[in-house]
């Protein structure tokens, strides 16, 4: 199968849950790695987009990230983290990464002690800066 260079593969946990749940798109674990294109998470990002649009409220990604695992031996969390954040910006949309520190999805990947900066995620740093520079 010939895959979009831009692709990456997904086996975690998506989910959006609106307060009075007239939205709603659940993706939780699978065995299977199933294909993600920028396009793909753009088609799945419309509908929340659309209906803040439509309702004029702001919207605030909470808690988006990638686990730790996903970025090593071509795993493709920074792909998918780097396709999240343009989409995120290019709708004007408020998130939160998660997370800061921590083993799972951390930054860093101390837990409950000051972070150690040899120990970060450089390429997600980095991403992050050219991203979010002003």
């Amino acid at each position: 199968m010939c895959m979009n260079p831009r692709s990456s593969r997904i086996n975690g946990f998506w989910a959006v849950v609106m307060a009075d749940d007239t939205v709603r798109d659940d993706f939780f674990f699978s065995r299977e790695r199933l294909p993600r294109t920028k396009a793909s998470l753009e088609r799945d990002m419309k509908t929340i987009v659309d209906w803040g649009r439509h309702n004029s409220v702001p919207l605030y990604i909470g808690e988006f990230g990638s686990s730790r695992p996903s970025f090593k031996d071509k795993q493709d969390g920074l792909r998918w983290v780097e396709d999240m954040l343009d989409i995120m910006k290019a709708n004007g949309l408020h998130f939160t990464y998660h997370s800061y520190s921590g083993e799972s999805f951390g930054i860093y990947p101390e837990d409950g002690v000051l972070p150690d900066p040899s120990h970060a995620n450089k390429p997600l740093v980095e991403l992050f800066t050219a991203k979010l520079r002003k």
